[in-house]
């Protein structure tokens, strides 16, 4: 109901609309929705933004015809319990900007079509079981700037294809299978400021290359099975404020890290390193852990 100015009726709350009257947003919070989301919710064709969250009783799938709502920027159905898979249609809202359906119960693989969504920008799929490989879904002609699949199922080797996300700041993976290297191309993920790893079956040695990431504030790969000793271009990644690798296998001594002025936060425990701990790191007058 978008409400009626002559009488005085506002839209209902929740709902925003158009001077024509077209339904332009529908935004439910914590509003105890029940059960399913209907399928005629499809015929509001100018419908921009679409958001229900925090509804633990909202149920079944996503619209399979959703992709009828063709002028879709935001998609939010996060915070349910939403079952099934991610529709084809989805695949074809090639106005979509913002796509979250965290923390659900959905499954099944990212479509290699998700390449279709070249506007979108952020794409959060944690704490569902997803999985698969991502070998397989490029999303290279996106302008993704936050890629957020923390707590899924999705396996094999992280992507080096992940580098050609150029305009890429935020990135999580953790809480997922992810095994072999962290690849050496992740160094040309020039914009990136958040890089979280944790929980995976990584291994191998943290790549020279991360050290090409000027732009990191935040690195955290714990809890994996990574080797070998820290990349002595951690020291010159200057804007660093947080660094977590704990519960590893690395080894050799620690950096000075002297450069690194702006760190908060050092995590190391639970590795293998050997010798004392340097001096440089006593005198950093920001580090707190």
């Amino acid at each position: 109901e978008c409400g009626d100015e002559v009488n005085f009726r506002p839209a209902w709350t929740g709902i925003a609309c158009s001077a024509q009257g077209q339904v332009r947003a529908l935004a439910f919070d914590n509003n105890n929705l029940q059960g399913t989301i209907p399928s005629e919710i499809t015929v509001l064709a100018h419908l921009e933004n679409f958001i229900l969250k925090n509804h633990p009783s909202l149920t079944g799938p996503i619209p399979e015809h959703i992709g009828d709502m063709r002028q879709l920027r935001q998609l939010g159905l996060y915070d349910n319990d939403h079952t099934g898979t991610l529709p084809i249609g989805l695949y074809f809202l090639d106005h979509l900007v913002f796509l979250n359906v965290a923390n659900n119960r959905l499954q099944g693989t990212i479509d290699s079509r998700i390449n279709n969504l070249s506007m979108l920008q952020k794409l959060i799929l944690d704490g569902n079981d997803f999985t698969g490989h991502l070998h397989q879904t490029t999303m290279s002609d996106t302008q993704l700037k936050m890629l957020s699949l923390s707590g899924n199922s999705f396996s094999g080797s992280i992507p080096s294809h992940l580098s050609n996300l150029a305009s890429l700041e935020l990135l999580y993976l953790d809480g997922n299978q992810f095994k072999s290297e962290i690849p050496s191309e992740i160094g040309l993920m020039a914009n990136l400021r958040s890089l979280v790893l944790d929980h995976n079956n990584l291994d191998g040695s943290i790549p020279d290359e991360i050290g090409q990431l000027h732009g990191l504030r935040f690195l955290s790969a714990r809890n994996n099975s990574l080797t070998g000793e820290l990349p002595a271009s951690l020291e010159y990644m200057s804007r660093l404020e947080t660094i977590n690798l704990a519960s590893n296998k690395l080894s050799g001594t620690i950096l000075a890290l002297g450069n690194l002025s702006k760190l908060k936060h050092l995590y190391l425990y639970q590795n293998k390193f050997t010798g004392s701990i340097p001096e440089g790191l006593m005198g950093m007058d920001r580090l707190e852990a």
